[in-house]
């Protein structure tokens, strides 16, 4: 780690680093695809955790869906600072919660956009509007499932820690 500013704990940064991206289930978590290309990095600026996170597969051979939305484990042994935000939560059955990120979710024709949310101070989870739907809901395993062909998930966070 090298810091700036004033040497204090708000003032570290770290340099870019790959992690493993894995994906988890409330319930039961999903297998990826057999076949897959994932992507992810992390860095610490101050009191954030900056994220770059990418996986696709073209063929859904090995995956499948678990059950429950999914979750993405925060890298790097970091905290989210729930203090800050608003976490992921259900009201009048609409998904809400601070948009800490944003990125795609896609399978076949469907795409959506999504804001990434926290879930807890462990773990990131997804609000998606499906073009012409016009809800926001949780990406689970209920909707935009694991186990399609042609399956693509990207988003960048930046999300206060501990």
């Amino acid at each position: 780690m090298s810091g700036y500013g004033s040497g204090g704990v708000g003032d570290i940064t770290t340099e870019w680093t790959t992690f493993t991206p894995s994906i988890v289930g409330i319930t039961t978590s999903p297998n990826l695809a057999t076949t897959h290309k994932k992507n992810a990095s992390y860095k610490v600026v101050g009191k954030s955790l900056h994220i770059v996170w990418s996986y696709s597969h073209q063929f859904s051979t090995g995956a499948t869906d678990g059950s429950g939305h999914y979750l993405i484990p925060i890298p790097g042994g970091n905290t989210v600072d729930v203090s800050k935000i608003t976490i992921g939560s259900q009201e009048a059955g609409a998904a809400y919660g601070t948009p800490v990120g944003h990125g795609l979710v896609m399978q076949d024709d469907a795409v959506g956009q999504i804001a990434v949310v926290a879930h807890n101070e462990e773990y990131l989870k997804f609000i998606v509007t499906a073009a012409g739907s016009g809800y926001f809901t949780f990406v689970s395993s209920s909707f935009f499932q694991w186990a399609v062909n042609n399956k693509k998930l990207v988003f960048t966070v930046e999300v206060p820690i501990l």
